[in-house]
């Protein structure tokens, strides 16, 4: 027959030893705790007073009755409303490491005083209590201990104290104290907790939530705000009622995952959504978050029909060197056409330029965003489903190859280029197909930044000129790698490889190398001339270079 055993749970006394490891608290830390105390004792005010070698704090509350309560590791001694918290009797170990003395006094009862250090904390020996009548009156209590950073102190009093509802005075003035949920923002009260809502437009998203326990500021992650196409919307938690919300031992740093904190979670999603339904105009939602807050049980109306227009993307994605400009919000039509989703810069400005060249195309492009994939209006849209790209020389076309180093990769003037748009209508799954004439096809050339300009296509009727294609080309190709801190020269470096391209391709191979050399000696030589002369160069090929400087006031003769 098998025998049961039965385990339970206990502090082993090894435990006791380490917990001035465990309760490594820092100076914020510590003086978070005394606050918190000092509350729990129903103070109506601290004083607390820094100096250079160390801090006193004073509260009026209700006093320890028990001196042994400090050392009870995980008993509070707490009753009535404050035992509502479940604190954790935990809160004197946080000055474990900075031997405190506390004095106190109950109403009525006589005042007593103790000093500990490390040693009483870990239980290794007893701290002896003796009477003090200057414990505070008619009940309160008093702690001091050594630190000595002043500064960091006051700082940590401010820190710590500006949300604490308790009258809070450092060095004999009140502190600057806050209402943690003031009425700038929608409030909603739910089970002991007030939740409010804030929106500000295009505002960066929170990575983490402020939730407010009793004025003890702590961020947690778990609860994110709603990033709409326009706004950021994000709540605060202010928690002075509320049982269930427990916080993480020893530090108290962030939200223990319960099952409360889950539904936690979702009344604060519900209660953004609830906002966004009352505002006077209609909240821009994606298809996710409008079929959130309907399982939520919001019912929201479809965003307003509107996308931004189409407009060619550039390789520099910072806009720093090579700008496309901003595209504007319009309101979505049965005209309307949805661009392809995924080209490279060079595909999307090839197809920006033909489109210009071309009147009465009938392509109105707005570029896609699928976070609203689901809404019937986004779903009915017209869609370019691929683009391609002819050229014809001498009565051949072929099809230009947009990546790697096929055979057709060479810069050259061509008689016509064609781009060819594939247009699918969802509803009946018809396909067109859309030609526009233009001028210019581009390959999508390999190499650091853009690389090797090569694949570069130019009718021989184009009016483009030797600065313009150069523009086009850095907008096609030109990036700025992560990290890197030479963006000037590089952006300089380039414009130069581009410039020697488009001129050998409009112009000649000879009018590109003059204007190399030319652009050589502009950058590295001339300056070293002196000022009012002038220098000839002769450069010869394989030949030693001569430079002859004229005499003084000869270069104005």
């Amino acid at each position: 027959m098998t025998r049961t055993r039965e385990i339970r749970a206990r502090i082993h006394p090894d435990a006791i030893q380490k917990t001035t490891r465990f309760f490594d608290a820092t100076i914020d830390e510590a003086i978070g705790e005394l606050l918190q105390n000092a509350r729990r004792a129903g103070a109506s005010a601290v004083n607390i007073v820094t100096s250079d070698h160390g801090v006193e704090i004073v509260d009026d509350g209700e006093g320890v009755a028990d001196p042994s309560a400090l050392l009870a590791f995980g008993h509070s001694g707490w009753n009535g409303r404050v035992a509502a918290e479940d604190p954790a009797g935990m809160g004197l170990y946080a000055l474990a490491r900075y031997r405190p003395a506390i004095c106190s006094r109950t109403v009525g009862g006589t005042g007593w005083h103790v000093e500990l250090d490390e040693e009483h904390f870990r239980g290794e020996k007893a701290a002896p209590v003796v009477a003090d009548e200057s414990a505070p009156m008619p009940s309160g209590t008093r702690i001091s201990f050594r630190h000595d950073n002043a500064g960091r102190l006051d700082s940590a009093v401010r820190e710590r104290g500006r949300y604490v509802p308790t009258s809070v005075r450092l060095n004999g003035k009140a502190i600057p104290q806050n209402v943690f949920i003031a009425d700038e923002g929608r409030v909603f009260e739910w089970e002991g907790a007030r939740i409010a809502v804030y929106h500000e437009q295009w505002r960066q998203p929170r990575l983490s939530t402020e939730v407010a326990f009793h004025g003890h500021l702590v961020l947690y992650g778990g609860i994110k705000g709603v990033r709409t196409p326009d706004d950021h919307w994000w709540v605060r938690i202010d928690v002075s009622d509320c049982r269930h919300v427990e916080l993480t031992l020893p530090r108290r740093e962030t939200l223990v995952e319960n099952a409360f904190l889950e539904r936690l979670k979702l009344r604060a999603r519900k209660a953004i959504y609830q906002t966004m339904a009352g505002q006077h105009d209609a909240v821009a939602l994606t298809h996710e978050q409008w079929a959130e807050a309907r399982r939520l049980g919001v019912a929201m109306p479809e965003p307003p029909a509107r996308l931004r227009a189409w407009q060619a993307k550039t390789a520099d994605t910072t806009g720093l060197y090579f700008h496309a400009g901003e595209s504007k919000s319009t309101e979505v039509d049965d005209r309307h056409t949805l661009a392809p989703g995924e080209l490279e810069p060079a595909m999307e400005q090839m197809l920006a330029r033909a489109l210009g060249r071309n009147r009465g195309h009938g392509l109105r492009l707005l570029r896609r965003n699928d976070d609203y994939q689901g809404f019937t209006w986004y779903d009915r849209l017209p869609q370019v489903t691929r683009i391609e790209v002819e050229t014809t020389t001498g009565g051949t076309t072929r099809q230009l190859p947009t990546e790697g180093h096929g055979d057709d990769f060479d810069n050259e003037r061509v008689d016509a280029v064609t781009m060819i748009a594939h247009v699918i209508e969802p509803d009946t799954g018809k396909s067109t197909r859309t030609r526009l004439a233009s001028d210019i096809a581009l390959g999508q050339p390999s190499g650091e930044f853009g690389g090797h300009l090569t694949g570069i296509k130019v009718t021989r009727d184009s009016a483009i000129g030797t600065d313009e294609l150069t523009e086009l080309l850095g907008r096609c190709y030109f990036l700025v790698p992560a990290g890197a801190d030479d963006d000037e020269e590089r952006v300089e470096r380039f414009t130069d490889d581009a410039e020697d391209t488009a001129r050998r391709l409009l112009e000649s191979p000879e009018d590109a190398e003059l204007e190399a050399i030319r652009r050589s000696v502009d950058k590295s030589t001339a300056w070293r001339v002196p000022a009012g002369r002038r220098a000839t160069i002769v450069i010869e090929h394989d030949k030693p270079t001569s430079v002859v400087i004229d005499r003084p006031g000869a270069a104005g003769a």
